[in-house]
């Protein structure tokens, strides 16, 4: 029983570690995927926070600061799991499928994987609306805590994303 348990944790690790490899090889992904966040921060944000659209909201750009991190968070955790879909076109998918690691610790490591990539929006909104000016608790206890929340809900929606496997 603890032989297999730690097998099935090193195959959901080895999967994590392989998707994770593919990110460290194109950085240029999280480059590419802050661009659209860090503009709701920095344009949207400041135009609406001097346009007082919203009486009120005393700092607007602190007011949307979390949504705009789920929002880009759970896009991203979406999305990866849908990346499935060309994998299994390219044939990755079934080579995977075909090896003696389980169904599951492909769907989890590939989940942790996603959950992982998708928190790096958390990092990169929070620094880009720090830049702009909001208003952000530097609580440590908080902010880890945000981050653990966050990591554990694109798990969640990179895993709902795969359903079909």
């Amino acid at each position: 029983m603890y032989v297999e348990l730690k097998n099935v944790v090193t195959s959901i690790l080895a999967m994590a570690e392989m998707e994770l490899r593919r990110l460290r090889h194109d950085p240029l992904e999280i480059v590419t995927r802050a661009v659209q966040p860090i503009l709701w921060i920095a344009v949207f944000g400041a135009v609406m926070a001097r346009a007082r659209a919203f009486s009120r909201v005393e700092d607007y750009v602190s007011f949307i600061t979390p949504g705009v991190i789920l929002q880009s968070s759970t896009f991203i955790a979406l999305a990866y799991g849908i990346s499935l879909v060309f994998e299994r076109d390219l044939g990755v998918l079934k080579k995977l499928l075909a090896s003696s690691i389980p169904r599951s610790s492909i769907v989890i490591g590939r989940a942790i994987a996603g959950g992982i990539r998708a928190s790096t929006q958390y990092i990169i909104v929070l620094v880009s609306a720090v830049a702009v000016g909001a208003r952000v608790t530097y609580n440590p206890l908080n902010l880890l805590l945000g981050y653990v929340l966050l990591v554990y809900g694109c798990i969640g929606f990179t895993a709902l994303s795969m359903n079909w496997l």
